[in-house]
């Protein structure tokens, strides 16, 4: 197995959101999204993605030795089952940006997330994962927020 394989299932410690991205074929999606680059940095920055349900949910992360800090990128699996597929990696490529953009918070670390997804390709999706938040109330989709997000990557997908 490749060591960008190797290090890509590590960030996965926790087996229902596999399980969940696997239903749809994102799992592999996502590993074939990300360049052996990305994937090394998410694995040099303790990134694990997890699962969890709204609103609490108990996550067992097996095998976990943590050398220094943690970082979790975590999936609602209430939310998830309203997003199609290339919404929900749309996502994980927006939660990914942040991950790469520390420095940056607000909107500013909004539109660099933004970017990076779009950069892999999600720009529509990440419009449309926007508007199905606002329109579905969810908490964080701030419509005046969110509504800058969509002309600030719809003027930089032209």
């Amino acid at each position: 197995m490749s060591i960008k394989k190797n290090k890509y299932n590590s960030l996965f410690k926790h087996k229902s959101v596999v399980d969940l991205l696997n239903i749809s074929g994102s799992y592999k999606q996502l590993f074939n999204l990300l360049t052996e680059k990305e994937v090394d940095k998410l694995y040099d920055l303790n990134v694990i993605f997890i699962r969890t349900s709204s609103p609490s949910s108990q996550i067992e992360l097996k095998e976990l030795i943590i050398n220094g800090d943690v970082l979790f990128i975590n999936v609602d699996a209430n939310f998830f089952s309203k997003l199609l597929p290339d919404e929900l990696l749309a996502i994980f490529s927006h939660e990914i940006g942040h991950t790469f953009n520390p420095e940056l918070s607000g909107m500013e670390g909004e539109y660099a997330a933004d970017a990076f997804a779009a950069s892999k390709g999600y720009a529509k999706w990440i419009v449309s994962s926007l508007k199905k938040g606002v329109k579905s109330k969810w908490i964080g989709f701030d419509e005046d927020e969110c509504n800058l997000r969509i002309e600030r990557l719809r003027e930089n997908t032209k």
